[in-house]
């Protein structure tokens, strides 16, 4: 193994070292240091150069996987937020189509309220006018009765009236009457004629007091 280290160096650090068989890891671990050591070249072995080509790709897209990494993130948060937004839209629409609806329920309420309270005075306002219309028509019927009342009563003083006139001429008459018999007994000196006169002075009076009292 010395020899072959040996030839090695004397080739220019360009010949490949050979497998010496099994060997246990501690010289192994001396052989690789020694070779560190003296900067010894090993020759690559097959298929390294496509080893190296794909450890420079996994490399680059490790360096890339960061970057697309956060454009992913980066487009997934601008589709989160573009929707969000979308659905905050919506549901600003909805909301103020609900407050649209709510105002307009309000409205009506407010509407059926001013309804129902025109309702109730219309109501009153008839139960009323029906009220006034049955006083109106008993203060008539009592309007009625009392001028029936009053023309009974002012027939009542005309012939009232009259009778009172037709009981002062009376009275003049039979005072009249009283007079002339009074003198008739002063003059004629005996009762008896003075009583036939005035008899049939006073029965003829008598007579006509009546009859204008009945025409009375």
């Amino acid at each position: 193994m010395a020899d072959d280290s040996k030839g090695a160096e004397d080739g220019g650090g360009g010949v490949a070292v050979a497998s010496a068989g099994p060997e246990s890891p501690k010289r192994d671990a001396t052989f690789l240091t020694a070779m560190r050591e003296r900067k010894i070249e090993i020759a690559e072995p097959e298929g390294m150069a496509r080893v190296k080509d794909t450890h420079g790709q996994l490399m680059e897209v490790v360096e890339t996987l960061n970057a697309k990494v956060g454009g992913v993130l980066e487009k997934q948060e601008k589709d989160f937020l573009s929707a969000y937004r979308a659905h905050m839209f919506q549901v600003q629409k909805e909301l103020q189509s609900l407050r649209a609806k709510a105002n307009e329920a309000e409205l009506a309420m407010k509407k059926n309220e001013k309804i129902r309270s025109l309702e109730e005075e219309r109501n009153w306002y008839r139960k009323e006018a029906l009220r006034l219309d049955k006083f109106a028509t008993a203060m008539k019927r009592d309007l009625k009765y009392l001028k029936e009342k009053l023309e009974s009563i002012e027939d009542d003083r005309n012939w009232l009236e009259r009778q009172l006139k037709g009981s002062k001429k009376s009275n003049k008459l039979l005072r009249a009457e009283l007079e002339i018999r009074l003198m008739s007994e002063q003059e004629g000196g005996g009762p008896g004629g003075g009583m036939s006169s005035t008899g049939m002075l006073g029965g003829g009076g008598g007579g006509e007091e009546k009859a204008d009292f009945y025409a009375t």
